[in-house]
């Protein structure tokens, strides 16, 4: 491994080994998880605010409840915390 520090007191480290999975094939580093829907975030839209991305994942989320609505559960009994043997709450 190594290690840079900047003159501000900056340390950034970088790995030099690579690594593979339990599959046995080599994981390639600078590669993330390919998306599921692509929205691009203009970066205008982003410095204003907005979020491309968020709103498309809230609008997926949305659609997929709408499709196939499921009950909310009740909560179970608040569990009892107190030691063994200490006094009952009312």
């Amino acid at each position: 491994m190594t290690f840079l520090t900047y003159l501000s007191r900056f340390r950034l480290c970088a790995t030099e080994v690579g690594v593979y999975g339990p599959e046995g094939k080599w994981l390639i580093e600078g590669w993330g998880v390919d998306p599921d829907i692509v929205v691009e975030n203009l970066p205008r839209a982003t410095f204003e605010g907005s979020d491309a991305q968020l709103d498309a994942a809230i609008a997926h989320l949305k659609a997929l409840i709408a499709a196939d609505p499921r009950p909310v559960p009740s909560p179970p009994p608040y569990p009892d915390l107190a030691p063994p043997g200490a006094p009952a709450k009312p």
